[in-house]
């Protein structure tokens, strides 16, 4: 599912109750996701300039808590996706996952 979604957002499909239905759907299955399986939604949410709070919340709260699990490329979806994500969605938790994911990405690039 996730994979899908992505392939659709990178593809430029701009059907917006398509990713409303898949994401709301891989909302309800998050517990059977692993960590790059919410970057890909997420990454994919973001090409289709589709990030509304509804969707971004539940999966990036999911991805802060497995951010041990993120390899560098993952880091690097998630930061990109942190950027464009509304300032007022941007929570205290959401912060320090960012400064985790940095100091990730310098431990693995050095």
């Amino acid at each position: 599912l996730s994979r899908t979604l992505y392939g659709f957002g990178v593809a430029g499909v701009r059907d917006k109750k398509l990713f409303y239905e898949m994401a709301l759907t891989s909302v309800g299955k998050l517990h059977l996701m692993y960590a790059k399986n919410v970057c890909d939604i997420l990454s994919a949410l973001m090409e289709a300039d589709y990030l509304i709070p509804e969707l971004t919340r539940p999966l990036l709260d999911h991805l802060g808590r497995q951010l041990d699990r993120l390899g560098p490329t993952e880091c690097v979806q998630l930061l990109t996706v942190v950027a464009h994500v509304e300032p007022s969605e941007q929570r205290s938790s959401l912060g320090e996952a960012v400064a985790e994911q940095l100091s990730n990405i310098r431990i693995f690039t050095v």
